[in-house]
């Protein structure tokens, strides 16, 4: 390895370290690395982190993690997290900000906001291949570990295709009387799980690559839980006093054509309508006049479906605190749909669970207020010996029941696919 910096300029680069984040991971779960989480993977970072035991907390337990003090001073190479904190955030947590009461039973029990203090951390910078560290305390790291197997039994649905054809109807009549415009409704997918949760991550990212994916073992009072996710959706990034969003809405089968899909009325229309969405949250936190859409109607490509990707950007007002920051953006647009508090409202209706992580948020946050936060979609979660991945589609006045349940069941097909198998 060799030593970058003074103590001043704290990091170390390994030039010993080749290869994918998954096998550098691998060979850190060990010594008590919980967390391998991506950042724009391809083009950003990747963090192997080894955090505390998460803590649960409340908001203004969360802003006073913000200390304002002066960024690291570091090597321009360097990696943007050095030192920080984990989140993870239910998407329950919207009952902190909007008065929507819990009603339904829980899939999966989380607390509203869990964190772990970052202790150690190897940083994989993807455009350069290099790889960074804060501790010096870690020598030989075993690329080479044996995958372990897994197996997953036979998927149940909750509700039903029929009981998730009637949600959408009854979605539908509200959108008829004027209540929304639109509306995201989920169903779970549950299934007997043995083996090994991370060779399912390694599976199941080397099928379907994405900029947030991320995996986490972590336990909540004296339960495990494994989060296995390909998520490709950015929630909230702010860096200095630059706030990023990337809604993605609007989905093609890969059998389709890619040119068609922001050019289709359905898709394009909804689309549209959630970047005013976003704008608008963004303009609740925002400069004055800050608020620019920086990429228009872009189409991402995944493993099973294409994806329409707009990016929205804007300058953050001076001392915006960070609940005040997930108040104006949380839970996303893209996962509630407009207007987002009666749409919200609606989804505690109609859904027969509550979300727990799925629709949450998994991210960074410094002392100094940067803060990095995906969305929990395209993620499968590992508990009591059962695995559950949750999926939804967005509602609109013409949208044709039966064609929304299968649109569900595409979003999850990269896992629900994934049966016996052993990583090579």
């Amino acid at each position: 390895m060799e030593y970058r910096g003074d103590k001043e300029k704290r990091g170390v680069k390994r030039t010993d370290l080749v290869g994918a984040p998954e096998s550098v991971y691998a060979g850190l779960r060990e010594t008590g690395f919980n967390t391998l989480i991506h950042t724009q993977a391809g083009d950003g970072w990747s963090y192997c982190i080894k955090g505390s035991a998460p803590q649960q907390i409340d908001l203004d337990e969360l802003d006073g993690l913000v200390t304002k003090k002066d960024r690291p001073i570091h090597d321009d190479d360097a990696p943007p997290l050095q030192e920080g904190w984990l989140l993870f955030l239910s998407y329950d947590l919207c009952r902190d900000f909007e008065n929507i009461p819990s009603k339904n039973p829980e899939m999966i029990s989380m607390p509203k906001i869990m964190l772990c203090e970052i202790h150690e951390l190897l940083a994989y910078d993807h455009a350069n291949g290099i790889w960074w560290t804060n501790s010096k305390d870690l020598n030989d790291i075993d690329q080479h570990v044996d995958a372990e197997e897994f197996h997953i039994g036979e998927w149940e649905e909750a509700p039903t295709r029929d009981e998730y054809i009637s949600m959408v109807e009854k979605a539908k009549e509200y959108i008829a009387a004027g209540d929304i415009y639109q509306v995201n409704l989920a169903r779970w997918f549950s299934a007997e799980f043995s083996g090994d949760s991370f060779a399912l991550y390694r599976n199941l990212v080397r099928r379907n690559p994405s900029p947030y994916g991320f995996y986490a073992e972590i336990k909540i009072d004296d339960r495990k839980l494994d989060f296995v996710s390909v998520s490709p959706e950015l929630l909230i990034q702010r860096t200095r006093d630059k706030l990023i969003t990337r809604p993605i809405a609007g989905t093609y089968p890969k059998n389709l054509s890619i040119e068609d899909l922001p050019r289709d009325p359905k898709e394009r229309a909804e689309h549209i309508m959630l970047i005013d969405l976003e704008r608008n949250d963004l303009g609740r936190i925002a400069d004055f006049g800050s608020v620019e859409v920086t990429e228009f109607l872009g189409v991402e490509e995944y493993s099973h479906l294409y994806h329409i990707v707009s990016q929205v950007e804007a300058r953050d007002s001076e001392g915006i605190k960070i609940s005040e920051l997930l108040g104006s953006v949380f839970p996303g647009g893209t996962i509630t749909r407009t207007p987002k508090i009666r749409a919200m409202e609606i989804i505690n209706e109609l859904e027969r669970f509550e979300r727990g992580p799925y629709t949450g948020t998994v991210g960074f946050l410094t002392p100094s207020g940067d803060i990095t936060l995906n969305i929990v979609i395209r993620t499968a979660y590992v508990a009591n010996d059962q695995i559950h991945v949750a999926a939804g589609s967005g509602i609109v006045a013409d949208s044709i029941p039966e064609k929304e349940a299968a649109e569900s069941a595409i979003k999850a097909a990269a896992i629900l696919e994934l049966k016996d198998l052993i990583p090579a």
